[in-house]
């Protein structure tokens, strides 16, 4: 879809990164950002850089951590059309 940007993620089961100072946990995470970077520098496709979009990026992540679900009301119609589990492959 043309003007759109998909990001696809994959679940991992296992716990969050201990980054506290000393933590056995932050030379591996900066270890994987070191190879984060390398395989995505310079950034492929045409993608925009999270500086162009930080303003909506942080207003975003204010309003999900005040608890807010973005698009609320059209989730609301979309339930009330198909309820709620009504999409192929749902496990509700």
């Amino acid at each position: 879809m043309e003007g759109w940007i998909v990001l696809l993620h994959e679940y991992v089961d296992g716990r969050d990164a201990d980054l506290s100072p000393g933590s056995p946990d932050v030379p591996l995470v900066l270890d994987t950002l070191v190879v984060l970077n390398e395989a995505l520098t310079p950034c492929p496709g045409e993608v925009p850089e999270v500086a162009v979009n930080i303003a909506g990026l942080q207003a975003k992540a204010a309003s999900l951590l005040a608890g807010e679900l973005p698009y609320r009301a059209m989730l609301e119609q979309v339930r009330r059309r198909f309820g709620r589990c009504s999409y192929p492959g749902s496990r509700c």
